[in-house]
């Protein structure tokens, strides 16, 4: 770190300015944001492109999987595997009514949408249509399959 020579302190490091600055994201124990910044549209500081948004209490990922264990169905299909035509995908593309396909799946996403770790308005970016391309851009490397299990409506059936 450099070290400003006119100050009477040797090696106290140098004050950064205000360029200098990345917004600081300071996070609680459930992994939400509580330093109110706002999040950039840039992505992170890593570079990777994802943005983070601050969780509402009682959203973190461990909310999420406690969701899933005690809810039977999150789909809105009791339970059954329903093919899913793209007309029929795109019908549902609102914040109340949500499906997303990823890789040939259709899910629904709707009860997730407030548990997404780059917000509900990222989320909103796929709705209705085949998000394969937007998941794979941000992170391909995570198990949807297994964190979107209970959401999952069918294949999507590409006519």
């Amino acid at each position: 770190m450099d070290t400003d020579s006119n100050d009477s302190s040797k090696g106290a490091p140098k004050a950064l300015s205000s360029t200098d600055r990345r917004p600081s994201i300071v996070l609680n124990d459930d992994l939400t944001d509580i330093s109110g910044a706002e999040p950039t549209a840039g992505g992170n500081a890593t570079g990777s492109g994802r943005t983070r948004v601050a969780l509402k209490p009682g959203h973190s990922l461990m909310d999420w999987l406690k969701l899933c264990a005690k809810s039977p169905d999150l789909s809105g299909t009791g339970g059954q595997v329903t093919p899913v035509s793209v007309d029929e995908l795109q019908k549902h593309n609102t914040v109340d009514d949500c499906w997303i396909s990823i890789r040939g799946k259709v899910y629904n996403v709707t009860q997730y949408l407030d548990f997404h770790p780059g917000g509900v308005d990222e989320m909103m970016r796929g709705a209705g249509s085949d998000g394969t391309d937007l998941f794979n851009e941000i992170h391909k490397y995570v198990n949807f399959e297994s964190m979107l299990k209970k959401c999952f409506v069918g294949p999507l059936i590409i006519e």
